[in-house]
């Protein structure tokens, strides 16, 4: 059961979320889903009537503190997917993981949740959930989901279960985590589910936006990866990197067009 809170600066929001979602002036709300608390944002626009929602995913944030210790708390100090939602003019949403943002030590939360199974059934089910319920009350008849990095991967596993997904938008996006761990020479990400095994459940088109200077999501590795799913559209973006400077291209490859070639600059394989 999915409970949606109406509390204004319960004990639930950490300070620094509350204060920072405040300071862009967005409104900050928890909800629980699947026995998690979610930490969310969203703009005023998203209360409007029949809209599509865009809905950012954050990447990772810090699951591990090196290679061979994890992380007491995983949540990012630089929250980029916040960041876009507040300056995205569409009816927004930003949708935080279970045990993430002060979590971290709830009930049920475990450090292999923003570990090796990071991607896993248990997060995938709270976050649908979470997203399901939030539709439900909005009364949304369409989604859009933008994900960095990790929340890439979550974006489309998440895709393949809501109905209601018509585009998945991916920012230096990890498509294939089997394959990323190996190429890194990273552990095996046990106990996550992999999009790329994962064939369509219905109908929705993906973007792709890959930086050239990316060290994380490595383009000679990645581009081949994204154009080969279907239905896809892969753009690659010069003089960026893994985090920067998204915030420059977020009102292109939104903006009416929808990411035409002649907009965003794209190079063939």
């Amino acid at each position: 059961m999915v409970i949606l809170s109406s509390l204004w600066g319960c004990q639930g929001i950490p300070e620094s979320f509350e204060s920072t979602t405040s300071h862009l002036g967005i409104q900050s709300v928890p909800i629980q889903s699947e026995g998690y608390i979610l930490e969310t944002a969203r703009n005023r626009a998203a209360w409007a009537s029949d809209r599509v929602l865009h809905v950012y995913l954050e990447g990772d944030g810090r699951p591990w503190v090196h290679r061979n210790l994890k992380a007491e708390d995983p949540t990012p100090a630089d929250t980029l997917m916040l960041r876009l939602m507040a300056i995205d003019s569409s009816p927004s949403l930003y949708l935080g993981r279970p045990c993430y943002f002060g979590h971290a030590e709830d009930p049920g939360c475990s450090q292999s949740l923003w570990t090796e199974a990071r991607y896993s059934q248990v997060v995938v089910d709270a976050m649908v959930e979470g997203l399901d319920a939030v539709v439900a009350a909005l009364k949304v008849n369409g989604l859009i989901l933008i994900g960095h990095s990790g929340g890439a991967t979550l974006a489309l596993l998440m895709a393949n279960r809501i109905k209601k997904v018509r585009r998945v938008i991916t920012l230096a996006g990890n498509l294939d985590p089997d394959a990323w761990a190996q190429w890194h020479g990273f552990s095996p990400l046990v106990g996550s589910l992999n999009p790329s095994k994962e064939p369509k459940t219905h109908d929705y088109d993906e973007l792709h936006l890959l930086a050239d200077g990316d060290e994380r999501i490595p383009l000679e590795w990645a581009e081949g990866i994204a154009r080969s799913r279907q239905k896809s559209q892969v753009m690659v973006w010069a003089s960026m990197t893994h985090d920067c400077c998204w915030e420059r291209v977020l009102p292109i490859f939104l903006s009416p067009a929808g990411g035409a070639s002649n907009l965003i600059p794209n190079r063939d394989p």
